[in-house]
């Protein structure tokens, strides 16, 4: 078949495929034409019965995975900055939104996954377009941005957007940015304390020191 050769030749994998191939490897190659390239080049690939148009494709979406890769941390050094400068502003906020006219819309779900997690507080990111902004949240266990983000539209607070408990997209005119980033840092800050309170790392099974061995690895695995 000469998607998997072409594919996994870029990416550079030998052997059987596992799950971590998939996710880190393989998918975000297929994934990154509709991040910051023709959304159409990953739905070809996996469609094309061709050899050499496949490997045409493949070193194609392997270019645009870098350059993906490139775009999204530069575009996360900003963030985490501009989220620094947030904070040393106030100790009371609820929800993060950070935006700039530099980041392609592509990624700032991915910037906001990435601020999420460093600061551990709901994240908008945004990217302009004009006067308008598109942007992407994510949210904690406990704290339904989705909902949040619906709320808005309804109120004339966004033009559009939606999505579901921990992860939501949303654009707005440059003029709504003010009051939408206050309605969601009034509104959800009960729910961001309870989350925090109720914080926890789940264990799913005790494991002594003895216990970890290679024929316990290779049954995992």
């Amino acid at each position: 078949c000469a998607l998997p050769i072409s594919l996994l030749a870029v990416s550079r994998l030998e052997g059987p495929l596992k799950a971590q191939h998939l996710g880190f490897a393989l998918g975000p190659r297929i994934n990154a034409g509709g991040r910051i390239g023709d959304a159409s080049l990953g739905c070809r690939l996996l469609t094309i019965s061709d050899a050499s148009e496949a490997e045409r494709l493949s070193a194609q979406l392997d270019r645009l995975n870098l350059e993906r890769r490139e775009i999204e941390q530069r575009s996360v050094d900003e963030a985490f900055a501009l989220a620094e400068q947030r904070f040393m502003k106030t100790n009371r906020l609820s929800c993060l939104i950070v935006e700039s006219d530099d980041w392609h819309p592509g990624v700032v779900g991915l910037i906001a996954s990435r601020l999420k997690d460093r600061f551990n507080i709901p994240s908008f990111a945004f990217a302009f377009k004009g006067n308008k902004l598109t942007g992407s949240g994510r949210s904690l266990s406990g704290v339904d941005i989705g909902k949040a983000v619906r709320n808005c539209v309804e109120a004339g607070l966004a033009e559009k957007g939606g999505g579901h408990a921990m992860a939501a997209g949303v654009t707005l005119n440059q003029e709504q940015l003010s009051a939408f980033s206050l309605y969601l840092n009034d509104h959800l800050a009960d729910a961001v304390d309870r989350a925090r309170e109720e914080d926890a790392l789940i264990i799913d099974g005790a494991l002594t020191g003895h216990g970890v061995n290679m024929s316990l690895l290779e049954q995992l695995s």
